[in-house]
């Protein structure tokens, strides 16, 4: 067992070795509840080692399974990326977006829109934000299974 490469790689790395990370302006942003779906995002700044400091959102989705968490996504976006990522969707969008996907078409099936009761804009944003970050995974998830299963074609003809 000593020399298993997926065992070395999945260890703890050594003491002294990571970059210290200072998180300043922390502010937890309002929860969103769509059972068995739910949603909690912080925003905060983070300063890792010497680098200049970054702003963004750290939210975290979580799926619950007879009453407990099955599964759970983390993702962090700098407020940087959001601005990339919504001019880049905003020219994709004007461009037109291909609706007839059939892998879209069966994602956006799979998660449907999340009503929620909330008049507060942030639990609106919150519910579109979780329903198009679970589309997405749902999206590669597909790319992925699809790339596997044509690796799997052309190793075993």
């Amino acid at each position: 067992m000593g020399t298993d490469v997926d065992a070395q790689e999945a260890s703890a790395p050594a003491p002294g070795s990571l970059p210290h990370i200072k998180v300043t302006a922390s502010t937890a942003m309002p929860n969103v509840n769509f059972p068995p779906y739910s949603q909690r995002a912080c925003r905060m700044t983070v300063q890792v080692g010497s680098h200049a400091p970054e702003t963004g959102f750290m939210t975290v989705a979580y799926f619950m399974h007879n009453g407990k968490v099955d599964t759970s996504l983390v993702k962090w976006n700098s407020d940087t990326e959001v601005s990339q990522y919504y001019d880049a969707l905003k020219a994709k969008i004007s461009s037109g977006v291909d609706m007839d996907n059939p892998t879209l078409k069966a994602c956006m099936t799979h998660y449907p829109a999340l009503q929620t009761n909330s008049t507060d804009p942030s639990v609106q944003q919150a519910a579109v934000g979780l329903r198009a970050l679970l589309i997405r995974h749902c999206m590669a998830d597909h790319a992925a299974l699809k790339n596997l299963y044509s690796d799997m074609y052309f190793i075993h003809r």
